[in-house]
């Protein structure tokens, strides 16, 4: 009696090849996270099938959120412009600093300041 080609199937066992490329980067993630290849495997497939709806809505919410909080942050564009302009007018005016001097420590201090580590 030959060995047939197509045994009865089990439908709890699946087999199927990958490429080697896939092969080594399921290795990779398997061995980081501290599973067989098999485990880690099943456990992306179990994760595909039953999360994967769940996890693609909430890419989209994100992605939404993004959107509304650039939108939301759009006036504050010119802050630091209006905000340099202001803190020399009321240095320059509290008689402090010449305007020259005030606009170069804005922009020294305000506009482009040095990292902790050089001051």
């Amino acid at each position: 009696m030959t060995k047939s080609r197509h045994p009865q199937t089990d439908p709890t066992r699946i087999s199927f090849r990958i490429d080697p490329e896939v092969a080594l980067e399921l290795a990779r993630r398997a061995k980081q996270a501290g599973k067989s290849q098999g485990l880690y495997a099943r456990d992306l497939l179990c994760d595909a099938l039953f999360h994967g709806e769940e996890q693609r809505q909430q890419l989209v919410a994100i992605r939404a959120e993004i959107v509304r909080l650039t939108a939301s942050f759009e006036p504050l564009h010119f802050l630091p412009g209006d905000l340099a302009a202001s803190v020399v007018v009321l240095l320059a005016h509290a008689g402090k600093l010449t305007p020259g001097q005030a606009r170069q420590w804005v922009q020294q201090t305000l506009l482009h300041p040095k990292p902790r580590e050089e001051q």
